[in-house]
């Protein structure tokens, strides 16, 4: 149930745009598509884990290119730093870096979102027991 709820206000681009060309080959309108992704926003965390571990893990390949750049020495026999590189290798090492931190902050986001639901779902449940109080106080016992 919560991440359908989720679903209704955060949708992966990606796989929104995939699943809106899917209902418009059997000309469906468009709001199906947010219709499915909600309906269907259960298996669709898994998609959406895959398709960045699938970003870092080309990230990552691409970085594994320039990693031996980084144990070289200069001339003097001290490690290369960061100002001695090229543009090239700054630039992949930068996208490496910020890819990281994307990470973390989708990562983040999904937990916000988790939790907000979550802190609803109590928030609903306390004002219901505020109302209507539960019964824990009747005692069925023969004393």
């Amino acid at each position: 149930m919560s991440p359908m709820v989720i679903a209704l206000f955060y949708r992966n681009n990606t796989i929104e745009i995939w699943i809106g060309k899917i209902i418009t080959k059997f000309h469906m309108p468009p709001i199906m598509t947010q219709i499915t992704y909600v309906l269907l926003a259960a298996a669709i965390v898994v998609i959406e884990e895959i398709l960045v571990a699938y970003e870092i893990y080309k990230r990552t390949e691409k970085l594994k290119t320039y990693a031996n750049i980084l144990k070289e020495k200069n001339d003097d026999g001290t490690p290369k730093s960061f100002d001695n590189l090229c543009h090239k290798e700054k630039l992949a090492l930068n996208e490496f870096y910020e890819s990281v931190e994307d990470e973390h902050t989708s990562r983040m986001r999904l937990m916000a979102r988790e939790s907000a639901t979550q802190l609803t779902y109590q928030t609903a449940l306390i004002l219901y027991q505020f109302v209507f109080p539960p019964l824990r106080e009747l005692n069925y016992s023969n004393d």
